[in-house]
């Protein structure tokens, strides 16, 4: 990626993460990243473009790295403990990216029903493969709901990310780890 656009970008995503997508300006974009508001629209249209590449640029990466990963773990609750730590890692270390994906991006009603409603799909996927899977090998009960359980662990994901991104303290209640590890118990539950 070029260096100019990835500037913009990590500017972006300060400026977006605290004033909100409606509330940034390109001029605040490009004072953030120390360049001229012109250089911005030399490689963006608009805020929602940039928007998108940020989104798109982390999680066109992502899935077929799930995928490729996953593939290789046998064990249904291994596989699902790589789909949710790789998850939670990605924003680990960085609360604004994850303000960024959580809330700003579910402002834009355009990208969110292409590029987010994609993304979503695609973990959702990932999450009933791996059940099919366990239930296939007797791991899992076979009568989990193939419609609803995968959106029950990706809601959960995405309230404790949620939560943890809007903690105005320095150092949230509770780290990813612990949650996932929660999370991880409260799923084994929901499937055997």
């Amino acid at each position: 990626m070029d260096n100019k656009k990835e500037i913009i970008l990590k500017a972006a995503i300060k400026v977006f993460a605290s004033q909100g997508f409606f509330g940034a300006r390109t001029r605040e974009i490009a004072k953030a990243a120390n360049l001229s508001e012109g250089t911005i629209y030399n490689y963006f249209e608009n805020k929602e473009d940039l928007l998108k590449e940020i989104f798109e640029s982390i999680w066109k990466n992502l899935i077929p790295e799930l995928e490729s990963k996953m593939k290789m773990i046998k064990n249904p609750d291994d596989r699902v403990d790589h789909l949710l730590t790789t998850t939670l890692n990605l924003f680990d270390t960085n609360r604004e990216l994850a303000k960024v994906f959580l809330i700003e991006l579910k402002k834009s009603k355009t990208l969110m029903m292409d590029s987010g409603y994609r993304l979503i799909q695609d973990i959702v996927r990932l999450i009933r493969g791996v059940l099919v899977e366990g239930m296939e090998l007797g791991v899992y009960r076979k009568d989990l709901d193939l419609n609803i359980e995968p959106l029950i662990l990706y809601g959960s994901v995405e309230g404790i990310l949620t939560w943890w991104a809007l903690d105005d303290k320095e150092v949230p209640d509770f780290s990813l780890k612990q949650a996932k590890d929660v999370l991880m118990k409260g799923y084994f539950r929901l499937v055997r």
